[in-house]
């Protein structure tokens, strides 16, 4: 949990957290971008042996679009902070306000068929912006509800607390992630 505060004892008080960083699964960023890759790949080949033509032209449209969503919108790690949440993508970084949000909640797991996943920021009633794709840690969970403000703090009613044994999202990424007061 990057940018937290340590009290003179150098322990983390409630209340103290200034920011906290979920990060996405190295498998779901694997993937996506693995996808994209071969999307595009086949793009190229089929244009290389093909030339262009109807069906090579729609084949790389659909690897284009593909890998323009994966570089510009697949979030490898998400900060929330008073002013809201700032999404972390392979070539952008994009601040979504508190009052632009009007709903968060867990994102379906594909095989469980349960909202068991990452988080997900309602904008309007159509359209949906993933900001994390795992569930986070139970210690993460609580610094995020300390983090949001009072005023923002129902967005998160719909948000499932995480079980008591989750691990943690940053421990899959390197120290400079780690919390002061992880052990």
């Amino acid at each position: 949990m990057a940018g937290t505060e340590r009290s003179a004892s150098g322990a983390i008080a409630p209340g103290e957290y200034e920011s906290v960083t979920l990060h996405s699964s190295w498998l779901g960023i694997g993937f996506a971008g693995a996808g994209a890759f071969i999307l595009v790949a086949i793009a190229v080949l089929v244009l290389a042996s093909n030339g262009v033509g109807v069906v090579s032209v729609v084949i790389a449209a659909i690897a284009a679009a593909t890998a323009g969503a994966v570089l510009f919108d697949m979030p490898i790690a998400t900060t929330f902070d008073a002013e809201g949440a700032l999404r972390r993508t392979p070539i952008r970084r994009h601040r979504i306000r508190w009052e632009s949000i009007t709903r968060l909640a867990r994102n379906r797991s594909v095989l469980l068929r349960r909202r068991t996943g990452g988080l997900v920021a309602s904008l309007s009633p159509v359209r949906q912006v993933m900001l994390v794709d795992r569930m986070e840690g139970n210690q993460e969970h609580h610094a995020l509800r300390q983090v949001i403000p009072l005023e923002d703090r129902p967005l998160l009613e719909g948000v499932d607390e995480p079980p008591l044994d989750r691990r943690p999202t940053w421990l899959d990424r390197r120290k400079k992630w780690r919390p002061p007061s992880a052990p």
